[in-house]
């Protein structure tokens, strides 16, 4: 015997056999789909003076203008979302007034009205000249005890026997359903005005049988309550189904699809919780006769809230970023999807990403230096310009008091500037506190190959450039081929994902595009490029999935 093959054998055998005692990937996942698709639980409602409330309450969105349901999908036991089930359901109630004949061949016991007797309790229940209590079915002996009804003829109706009749021959059990323990005396419901209680021999119900005379001291009742008068109402107050009178036990379940209703009555209040700043509401009421019942479920709705801006809005991006306008604050939760169309235009001109520096961010710490009469200087790195058709130079900082600059290229020799590549652009500026990127049209260059350097210089007042290693600077370029250079949709202030898109012809345009979502939510997102672009977006559409 080889020792280790049967080890090896005995090892595998176990691992199966304990594997088999737990689910499969397959089936963790079966079962957690058929948890998402069980029927809501059918619940017993009990109607008093007040209705069933029941409805739906969404967080609402910043700025959303409408409320879409899904669909409806309904299956026979697997009801969709939107789907009110009602079925019946029946309760119990005292009888306050029951009236008895109490002593003779039978007892008679009356309501004021017909009801649907459900049980009867016996108090003092003798056969005549016996002190003996009847309480039991055992205390019966070979006797029956037997309910009858009056029926629409006005005669009496043998209905249940306690004990049941046993079969005979060819003849089945009979009068099965009731039981009479410790002087409760219950059967299966059954509509009258009057019972009446007999003790007959075992003979019955063949005509040889015998009745033998009781006694009742005392007797008191419950009744069965069907569902009765059923309406569903919206929160408008529009019927959207009923059932007048009684519902008949065993009537199938009724499925009311409630989506119309959910949208006309959802919709109706989102400006309202909107203003209010509270959640969205629509609450539906089921009604029934009171004291009776009713079982129902209602499916959650599934949806959104739709914030839509239709139209086309433009924006231009010209080296900077430009914050998308959508009017109202951006909600704090992102939406599910973003979808609209996009078009672009490239205008020829492209900021020279290589030898730009990037604007400042927001809350960035700012130092920088001083522009006065003695010019300050930006080296390019060699052969920067080289090829390049120079159209904007972008300085940025800020005017400490009103100033008036002159930004001129020149040659870069031996650590300084050399001879000008061309004539001084003037930019006259107000005194502002904010950083800015100012900019100036840059006048036609020699064509030159090397090193350059830009130089500001005040004529008056004074400019702070702005700098991190080096004063910070933004170069355009005149280039008809935007190249699959990228257009950015980002937000700076909450997350580092953005939504990126290639331009690679001058015109393009984007049908029902998806944008990141993340990036629509607390402020606006800002919109940027190395382009200069003409940027369109329509019909642009946030969803809040509910």
């Amino acid at each position: 015997m080889n020792l280790p093959n049967v080890l090896n054998s005995s090892i595998e055998a176990a691992i199966t056999q304990i594997n088999s005692w737990f689910p499969t990937m397959e089936e963790l996942q079966n079962h957690q789909d058929n948890r998402r698709t069980l029927p809501p639980v059918l619940q017993t409602v009990v109607f008093g003076t007040e209705p069933h409330s029941f409805g739906v309450e969404w967080a609402t969105a910043k700025g959303a203008t409408k409320v879409e349901i899904d669909a409806t999908n309904a299956a026979a036991g697997n009801p969709a979302p939107n789907l009110a089930r009602i079925g019946p359901a029946t309760t119990e109630k005292a009888l306050d007034n029951l009236q008895f004949q109490g002593s003779g061949a039978h007892v008679i016991i009356s309501n004021a009205e017909a009801v649907r007797f459900r049980s009867l309790t016996l108090t003092g229940l003798h056969i005549d000249g016996s002190d003996d209590d009847l309480q039991s079915a055992g205390d019966l002996g070979s006797r029956f005890l037997l309910v009858s009804i009056l029926d629409g003829n006005n005669e009496w109706l043998p209905t249940y026997t306690v004990p049941t009749v046993p079969a005979n021959k060819v003849m089945p059990s009979m009068y099965g359903g009731a039981s009479f323990n410790n002087r409760l005396l219950r059967f299966p419901a059954v509509k009258s005005k009057k019972l009446r209680l007999s003790l007959v021999s075992s003979g019955f119900p063949s005509d040889s049988y015998t009745e033998t005379s009781i006694r009742l001291e005392g007797v008191t009742g419950m009744a069965e309550a069907l569902s009765a008068d059923l309406e569903l109402t919206s929160p408008s107050g529009q019927p959207q189904w009923a059932f007048p009178g009684e519902l008949p036990a065993g009537t199938p379940l009724n499925y009311v699809d409630l989506r119309n209703a959910l949208k006309l009555d959802l919709n109706a209040d989102l400006p309202n919780a909107l203003a209010e700043g509270r959640a969205l509401k629509a609450n539906f009421t089921l009604k029934g006769k009171s004291g009776s019942a009713a079982t129902f479920s209602f499916g959650q709705p599934k949806g959104a809230l739709v914030r839509e801006h239709t139209g086309m809005q433009r924006f231009e991006l010209r080296g900077e970023e430009t914050s998308l306008d959508l009017g109202e604050t951006l909600d704090g939760a992102a939406p599910d999807s973003v979808i609209g169309d996009l078009a672009v235009k490239y205008l020829g001109l492209r900021v020279l990403a290589v030898q730009s520096d990037f604007p400042l961010e927001p809350n960035e710490q700012v130092r920088g230096r001083v522009v006065a009469d003695k010019a300050v200087m930006r080296v390019l790195e060699e052969g920067a310009l080289d090829g390049r058709d120079v159209a904007q130079f972008g300085l940025i900082g800020r005017a400490a008091e009103a100033c008036e600059l002159d930004i001129q290229l020149f040659k870069y020799q031996g650590g300084q500037a050399g001879d000008a590549l061309g004539l001084p652009a003037r930019l006259t500026l107000e005194a502002d506190r904010n950083f800015a990127v100012h900019w100036v049209d840059a006048p036609a260059l020699e064509n030159w190959s090397g090193a350059a350097v830009v130089c500001a210089r005040a004529l008056s007042g004074r400019f702070l450039w702005a700098e991190r290693a080096r004063p910070l600077l933004r170069i355009v370029i005149r280039d008809p081929d935007p190249g699959g250079a990228l257009l950015y949709l980002r937000n700076r202030g909450l997350t580092l994902d953005q939504f990126g898109i290639a331009v690679s012809e001058t015109q393009q345009t984007w049908r029902a595009q998806h944008f990141n979502s993340q990036v629509f939510r607390t402020s606006m997102p800002q919109l940027y490029s190395d382009l200069f672009l003409t940027v369109d977006f329509t019909d642009l559409t946030l969803r809040y999935r509910r």
